[in-house]
């Protein structure tokens, strides 16, 4: 998992077109509409959404991983903390759904990472997270996610 502020993404230019693309995107809705929806990229090669949700206890969030798609996720609004964690260090809890493309895990202790407005993440096939775990209570958090197909 990467995480960096958002003005540095030029330094992660270097690991392939698609990123470039994907921050680019990420630019074009800043400022602009940023209610939550699904926004069309690029077929199932890239695609996106803005999500909106309330942060929860790290003891109710749930691990996951993905096989086909890298997640670039770029904090509107809110903060939370995302935990990490190798993804071959989980115990897999239930079946891959490939329609999805997510894995489950069972609860274990993760780096927990502190994720605020104006930073990313790059969360790789081989990356397992916990996404919306709050730092000291609940939160209302918006984040744009941009799917890169592997």
């Amino acid at each position: 998992m990467i995480v960096d502020r958002f003005e540095q993404w030029p330094l992660y230019a270097g690991l392939d077109g698609p990123f470039v693309r994907a921050f680019h995107f990420i630019e074009s809705l800043l400022p602009g509409d940023l209610s939550p929806r699904n926004i069309e990229v690029d077929g199932d090669k890239m695609y996106s959404f803005i999500a909106e949700y309330t942060t929860k206890s790290p003891e109710k969030a749930l691990w996951e991983s993905h096989k086909k798609y890298i997640d670039i996720c770029y904090i509107i609004s809110g903060r939370e903390i995302m935990e990490w964690a190798p993804a071959d260090f989980l115990k897999q809890k239930g079946d891959y759904d490939p329609e999805k493309d997510i894995i489950f895990y069972d609860k274990t202790p993760g780096s927990p990472v502190g994720l605020s407005p104006g930073l990313f993440t790059i969360n790789f096939p081989q990356d397992g997270h916990k996404p919306g775990c709050w730092f000291d209570g609940e939160d209302k958090l918006r984040k744009i996610v941009v799917k890169i197909k592997v």
